[in-house]
C-alpha cells in the first residue's frame, strides 16, 4: 500500500489516484436551455436527503452547466446504464454542443433526460456552494422513475459495469 505523509499538502495526483479506487455511478446532468438539450458527464452523484427528498453533485466551477441551470432551476439527472457507454465518453468531454434528439426525452415537455437511462430524477436546484475548484449543487427531486438493468461505474479511470449485483454475506 503507497502511502504518503501529507497528501494534501505534497502530491495532489496521490489524492487523485487515491479517489480513482472508488467506484461511482455515472449519471448525466441535463437541462433544456434556449431551446436546446444540454448535458454533462458527472460521478459525483450522492442521495442527500430522504425528507425532503434530495440530492447533491458538483460541476467544476468553469463548467457552462452552471449558467444553463441557474436560469432554468429545473433539470434533469440520469443514471446510466451500462449499454450508454458511448453517451457517458461523449458528454465527459466539457463543453460540447447540444444533445442529439434521439439521446433525449422530456418530462412535461421541458425536463430533458436521457433516454434508456436506469433512473431518471426531475429536480429543481435549490442550492450551490464553491468548494475548490468545484460548485457543490444540492436540488430538490421533484419526481424520479427507474428500471432494473445492469449500471454503468467509473473506477481508476475507467467505465465498467457490474455484472451481478448480489449482497456479500
Amino acid at each position: 500500500m503507497k502511502a504518503t505523509a501529507d497528501v494534501a499538502a505534497s502530491y495532489p495526483q496521490d489524492m487523485v489516484s487515491a479517489m480513482a479506487r472508488l467506484a461511482a455511478g455515472v449519471s448525466v446532468v441535463t437541462v433544456k436551455h434556449r431551446g436546446a438539450v444540454w448535458g454533462v458527464t458527472i460521478s459525483s452523484l450522492i442521495s442527500l436527503s430522504l425528507h425532503p427528498p434530495m440530492v447533491l453533485f458538483s460541476l467544476h466551477d468553469h463548467s457552462s452547466m452552471l449558467e444553463r441551470i441557474d436560469a432554468t432551476r429545473h433539470f434533469g439527472i440520469s443514471m446510466l446504464t451500462a449499454e450508454q457507454k458511448d453517451i457517458a465518453t461523449e458528454l465527459a468531454r466539457g463543453d460540447r454542443g447540444p444533445l442529439p434528439d434521439h439521446w433525449v426525452q422530456c418530462s412535461n415537455g421541458e425536463v430533458p433526460w436521457i433516454t434508456g437511462a436506469l433512473a431518471q430524477l426531475q429536480v429543481r436546484k435549490t442550492g450551490a456552494m464553491t468548494l475548490g475548484d468545484h460548485v457543490a449543487i444540492t436540488a430538490q427531486v421533484v419526481s424520479s422513475r427507474w428500471t432494473d438493468a445492469a449500471p454503468l461505474v467509473y473506477q481508476l479511470r475507467g467505465y465498467r459495469t457490474l455484472k451481478e449485483i448480489s449482497p456479500i454475506r
